[in-house]
């Protein structure tokens, strides 16, 4: 879907979207009959062209509405606790490889 993004002082001044806070991405949806829905939360504002995550989707309205703005949270903003929660996880999965390994060669 095509999205564009807008200063969040304009979007709040030119759609009366005032719940915005400064680590949120102001987007609306450009074409279709609709834009996000009530349940698409967590859906990702992004360039697939680039592989590039910008945001995702966090609140809204619930009529799925195209051409009115959409709050996304700015992942930039969360990168560092994102990293560190993946190295974590990798850390972990691989104590939980090491155990299987030596718990099948063990029998």
């Amino acid at each position: 879907m095509p999205f564009l993004t807008m200063e969040n002082d304009e979007c709040q001044q030119s759609h009366r979207f005032v719940f915005l806070k400064p680590l949120d991405i102001c987007a609306m949806h450009l074409k279709g009959p609709r834009g996000p829905c009530d349940g698409d939360s967590g859906a990702p504002l992004m360039n697939v062209a680039k592989e590039k995550l910008y945001g995702l989707l966090s609140y809204g309205r619930k009529a799925c509405t195209p051409l009115k703005p959409y709050a996304f949270t700015r992942i930039n903003a969360y990168s560092s606790w994102i990293q560190e929660s993946m190295d974590s996880m990798a850390a972990r999965l691989k104590v939980l490889q090491i155990n299987r390994t030596v718990w099948k060669d063990g029998l």
